[in-house]
């Protein structure tokens, strides 16, 4: 079975707003990538909160929905032990740097193996992630 891929909130948001600077970028990619996708509670918690304003809370809902009910991804619950391990991790790791990386989606990626999860690619277009 293929392993999937990860997909962040700066690839999820690219792909959804057209007027994003990545957008271009994401829709590519997205035309040559193929499930199966993760990607975590976190980062639908940080993709609602970045389309909350009241022009873009229909998509914001949408994209939530769709996320959620696509049978090609899997999302992974945040549990009190993944959140314990993230800050964990932010806690002790003195580097590399990641100003706009959430704990938990950083915690999977970096030792989703503990997890019992695998993703060997990650999908985010932010710049230095």
């Amino acid at each position: 079975m293929k392993a999937p891929i990860f997909i962040d909130t700066g690839y999820i948001l690219a792909l959804t707003n057209t007027a994003d600077q990545y957008h271009e970028c994401a829709r590519a990619t997205s035309l040559v990538v193929s499930p199966p996708f993760l990607t975590t509670e976190a980062i639908l918690v940080k993709i609602g909160n970045a389309l909350s304003k009241a022009s873009w809370r229909q998509l914001g809902i949408a994209t939530l929905d769709d996320l959620r009910t696509d049978p090609d991804i899997r999302v992974v619950a945040v549990t009190t032990e993944l959140f314990e391990q993230a800050v964990d991790l932010y806690s002790t790791r003195p580097e590399p740097e990641y100003p706009q990386a959430g704990m938990g989606s950083d915690r999977l990626h970096l030792f989703r193996g503990n997890a019992g999860l695998r993703a060997d690619t990650r999908l985010d277009h932010r710049p230095g992630l």
